[in-house]
């Protein structure tokens, strides 16, 4: 049976979102101060807290990045997530980890946080999530790699130690927040996200360093067959064309992602593109960044994806790209258990 039931108002409203971000104009693509999957929704509480709980009972997943591994130095991150939606109470709850690893100053973040969700249908067709994540986050460098200004001669030689009195491992630790929403029927979604609310002070030493807000705007628009309760029964497999964006505002970095995912169980292919063909970023440069083709394999409510991004922008083409691996396994597949009477299906993307 076909998976959505007409066009709405509000799906009209999606389209018209759809390509705003799009076709969004001057927006320099590049790379903010946090680091970003390029298999966006394979943890999908990273990109918006609401999304916790989005399955019938519970999900984990796992995502595993490698940036520019030609290089000496690459740049190294690793998403673990587990959620669990709630049956008599329309709310889910969840646990993120996440590391990343950059830089020859061996400069490294660990956070744990803590999820939570709450959502409610608007009419018989939509629901609206809202959710919130609050975390620890855990932040080292060693300064004994790095080469300061005063350790640089005149002729360009290295002539010693420095005099800035910064030698050894620094940790600080401090505590970030992220809020979200999303609005969805079976086939369309949209939604908002705002990390580091309190925009928390990063310095290792006495000084004021805050991390900038990071705003994301995110919709797609599932077009496809699937059964009515979302599980694929005996015979009835999953085809389905589902074109995605994705715009990330950080200070005064912006990057746009827009794409597809195609799905004829048990077979997924993805291709995403970063950039915008026309226009500068402030750096003068080319408003390119890279162009992603993704594979997986989804059967069984367990999924695994790969994606290798290839570089088109002049920051890195000779680095290698990016390597990236995901698994998400949804539990609620291999269970009997009643589905939650609250809340609706999402499309649910997997990369």
């Amino acid at each position: 049976m076909p998976h959505f039931k007409g066009i709405n108002r509000l799906t009209k409203y999606l389209r018209v979102f759809l390509i705003i971000l799009v076709m969004l104009p001057n927006s320099p693509v590049l790379l903010a101060q946090d680091s970003e999957a390029s298999q966006i929704y394979s943890v999908p509480m990273h990109l918006n807290p609401a999304f916790t709980g989005s399955s019938d009972f519970s999900s984990a997943y796992l995502n595993y990045r490698i940036q520019y591994p030609e290089i000496n130095y690459p740049f190294v991150s690793a998403r673990f997530a587990i959620d669990y939606s709630f049956h008599k109470i329309p709310s889910g709850v969840g646990l993120i980890m996440s590391y990343d690893r950059s830089g020859p100053g061996d400069l490294r973040k660990t956070s744990v946080g803590a999820l939570y969700s709450y959502y409610f249908n608007i009419n018989r067709d939509w629901e609206v999530r809202a959710g919130a994540k609050a975390e620890a986050v855990f932040q080292s460098t060693n300064f004994s790699n790095y080469i300061f200004g005063d350790q640089i001669s005149a002729n360009g030689t290295y002539q010693g130690t420095s005099q800035e009195g910064l030698s050894g491992s620094e940790t600080i630790i401090y505590p970030d927040f992220q809020l979200g929403a999303v609005m969805h029927n079976d086939a369309a979604w949209f939604g908002i996200a705002v990390d580091h609310i309190a925009q928390p002070n990063q310095s290792f030493m006495d000084g004021d360093s805050r991390l900038p807000r990071k705003y994301s705007l995110h919709a797609g628009y599932r077009f496809g067959f699937i059964n009515a309760n979302g599980r694929v029964q005996k015979g009835l497999k999953e085809f389905s064309i589902t074109p995605m964006a994705l715009l990330w505002m950080q200070s005064s970095f912006k990057r746009l992602a827009h794409g597809a995912e195609f799905v004829y169980e048990p077979l997924m292919v993805g291709f995403w593109y970063r950039g915008l063909p026309l226009g500068t970023n402030p750096a003068g440069t080319g408003n390119q960044d890279a162009l992603v083709f993704l594979l997986g394999f989804y059967t069984q409510g367990f999924t695994i994806g790969y994606s290798y991004d290839y570089t088109i922008s002049t920051l890195a083409r000779n680095s290698g790209g990016a390597h990236e691996i995901s698994v998400a396994v949804d539990f609620g597949f291999y269970t009997m258990g009643k589905k939650s009477s609250y809340r609706k299906r999402w499309p649910n993307p997997r990369f």
